[in-house]
């Protein structure tokens, strides 16, 4: 198919839409997959010494293939220990699908205290609306984080989670509806990454996170004599790991009306965040590292919740 994608017979072959390149082509490799832009960078980078270069994308996507691997045989250590919580009650139990083929069984919130928690080593409080969860079911959330388990919540997972307490941390709502960019810091659920990238986000929180919180990003924003308000905040509260997200990393629903933003998280990339933070929430990634960006920098007086 030509680069017009017209179908036609047998044509001449065209490059870069130019009909007469006035070059030939000596050397031809054929992949069996598309080549990511690191692994097309690292091809171009290594022209140098003549005739190795395939040489060594082959290494390059053997090591990438190994690297693959590693990371399929973690996530699928969450095979049937992950839970997410349902909304509302009265819902019928159903099976979630998240990315990197994780499989989340539903718990609906007239089962939280007649359930054993306990056989999920990580369950997502997902964005909301408010959840259906009776004040008398706190205590047995609290419960499986204290004993171990690990807490993943976005938008209106975090709210709830300073709600009942998990982290010392003051959740602000923000209007705000669309993409929001957000600067990310070396951990393990980022990947160590310190750059900034772009999350969906929609009414979610802003967070001052105390003293037993690390700060895996923050949004770019400017606020006087303020810390830089958080967008992802890690912690532990008795022998469990919380993770908190203040945008919605899987993407969603998240302009006004229920408008479906442009852009989805898979194609934001920031899904692999949230599976990051679901390996760490478990107790899979990163452990004995947890705090490895102090915060909030300097002696900064925290916002009292009246200031608002």
């Amino acid at each position: 198919m030509p680069y017009d994608r017209t179908l036609r017979g047998p044509v001449t072959l065209r490059i870069g839409a130019e009909p007469d390149t006035e070059t030939s082509v000596d050397e031809l490799a054929i992949y069996s997959r598309t080549l990511t832009e690191p692994q097309a960078a690292f091809l171009a980078a290594s022209f140098e010494p003549p005739g190795a270069r395939f040489d060594a994308i082959a290494q390059r996507l053997a090591e990438d293939d190994r690297i693959l691997e590693e990371r399929r045989a973690l996530v699928g250590r969450l095979s049937g220990k992950t839970g997410r919580l349902i909304i509302h009650r009265g819902r019928p139990q159903r099976v979630y699908d998240f990315p990197e083929d994780i499989k989340a069984e539903g718990i609906r919130p007239e089962d939280i205290s007649r359930t054993n928690l306990a056989r999920f080593d990580v369950i997502y409080f997902p964005e909301g609306p408010h959840y259906e969860v009776q004040p008398e079911q706190y205590t047995n959330i609290l419960q499986f984080v204290a004993e171990g388990g690990g807490y993943v919540g976005s938008c209106q997972g975090s709210f709830f989670a300073e709600k009942i307490g998990l982290l010392d941390i003051e959740c602000y709502a923000c209007n705000i509806w669309g993409l929001f960019a957000v600067t990310l810091k070396p951990h393990v659920i980022t990947d160590g990454r310190d750059d900034v990238i772009h999350m969906h986000f929609g009414n979610g929180p802003i967070m001052v996170p105390g003293t037993n919180c690390t700060v895996a990003a923050t949004y770019v924003a400017s606020l006087p004599d303020r810390p830089t308000p958080a967008a992802i905040v890690a912690g532990r509260y008795g022998k469990g790991r919380v993770v908190l997200f203040g945008p919605h990393p899987l993407g969603g629903q998240v302009s006004r009306k229920g408008i479906k933003a442009f852009f989805s998280g898979k194609d934001l990339e920031t899904e692999r965040l949230l599976v990051n933070a679901m390996l760490y929430a478990a107790g899979l990634l990163g452990a004995g590292g947890e705090v490895n960006v102090p915060y909030p920098a300097g002696n900064v007086q925290r916002p009292s919740s009246e200031e608002g």
